[in-house]
């Protein structure tokens, strides 16, 4: 290996090409916010062409198959081309979009977590039933979805935050606006209520162990 490509793969070099495309992220977050702010109807298509596959893929991460997904995505949406002009460092937008995607779904969340208040005692029919049952007979993740419906929501976004989208409890503290503590408190208890709602499998003990180094 001559010189130059030990120079060239050296961590100072490395570390210069790391800085190289953070500083270009954060130069196209800073010109689609100008745009979005200077033209709100032409923004709003580019902010979708840009971002609507993270969106889209978060969503369904924190609440699975659900006839709401799109509705919730535009949710996203207009809530960031409305509140954009407020975004004080324009070049961490893409920060910014997880953030208010994770604090809808927490809205969304804790909507339906009322209303099974004042439904909890409904009788369901008798093809809901049927098919709750056949979800939770399919697959691991199937199997705990109820486990995950039980968990209030706070702790349910955090704890599928770490588990499937394998963020750190300070990548989580940044999206739900909240402290690393506070992350790490309702992690605990989140995995303390699914243990309890599920029965002692390998494969939970195999879920629970993993996740991102915090």
């Amino acid at each position: 290996m001559d010189s130059r490509s030990a120079q060239s793969d050296s961590p100072g070099s490395s570390w210069k090409r790391v800085e190289a495309d953070i500083e270009k992220i954060e130069q196209k977050n800073a010109l689609l916010v100008s745009r979005a702010i200077d033209d709100p109807e032409a923004g709003l298509v580019l902010l979708y062409d840009e971002y609507s596959r993270s969106v889209n893929r978060l969503v369904y991460r924190l609440l699975g198959p659900d006839a709401d997904h799109d509705d919730i995505v535009q949710q996203v949406f207009l809530q960031l081309i409305q509140s954009i002009g407020k975004l004080r460092t324009p070049g961490r937008l893409n920060l910014w979009v997880r953030s208010i995607t994770v604090n809808i779904v927490r809205s969304e969340l804790r909507k339906r977590s009322v209303r099974r208040n004042f439904l909890r005692f409904a009788p369901k029919d008798e093809a809901s039933r049927d098919m709750s049952a056949e979800m939770e007979s399919t697959d691991f993740m199937s199997a705990s979805a109820s486990a995950l419906r039980k968990l209030p929501a706070e702790e349910r976004v955090v704890f599928l935050l770490y588990y499937l989208e394998e963020y750190s409890l300070p990548e989580i503290s940044e999206a739900c606006g909240f402290s690393t503590m506070t992350a790490k408190r309702r992690l605990s208890k989140a995995r303390e209520r699914f243990r309890r709602q599920m029965a002692k499998t390998d494969a939970l003990d195999s879920f629970l162990t993993g996740g991102p180094a915090t």
